[in-house]
Formats: structure tokens, sequence, C-alpha cells
């Protein structure tokens, strides 16, 4: 009808996934390995959730932070990446059950 040429080709070009909870690229929010993490305190079996602050003197900026009420442990983010050193943690859904960290089940 129109009269001009048309392209079927469709180039699909490669980008590179940041992810929106942690920043880093590689993978997506959903396959995040940040977003829960054991608790690194001594004694304590809690699981860590990646946050965002809301504090004036520290807004967007993202922390770790234990969910058992009686840990209280709490890590930034930087500071957590910098202690990896060649890959990031492994998440509940990958090293065992979300409440004991047992693989058999």
């Amino acid at each position: 009808m129109g009269g001009g040429s048309c392209s079927t080709e469709v180039t699909i070009e490669e980008t590179t996934v940041d992810c929106q909870m942690c920043g880093l690229d590689g993978h997506t929010c959903i396959e995040c390995p940040w977003v829960y993490t054991r608790c690194r305190k001594p004694g304590c079996n809690g699981s860590r959730k990646l946050l965002c602050s809301t504090q004036p003197n520290s807004v967007g900026r993202r922390f770790l932070t234990c969910q058992k009420s009686t840990c209280k442990q709490f890590q930034w983010l930087e500071k957590a990446l910098s202690l990896v050193v060649s890959s990031p943690p492994q998440s509940y859904y990958v090293d065992g059950c979300f409440g004991c960290g047992d693989t058999n089940h």
C-alpha cells in the first residue's frame, strides 16, 4: 500500500543489566544474591535483608540488617561488597533453607 521498502530484520543490541536492588550488573533484582543473606553476627542464625536508607544524611544508601529483633546486626552494602573478593554471597535460595540453611529439604 504505502509504497516504500520495509525491512523485517531486527537488530538487538546487547545491554548490561544493572540490578535495581544492589546496583551491580549481571543479574536482575529477582536474582539478586544480596536481597537475603545469612546474618554475619556470630551465634545468630537470622537472615539479613537489603534495604535502602531514608535517613537525611544517607538517603538512598543501601544497607544490610538482620531481621531478628534480638540481633540488630547492620552493615552498609558497600562495606559488604568490599569484603567479597570474587563472587557475591550465596543467598538463602541457593545456599539452603531460608529458615535454617540446611540443603537437605
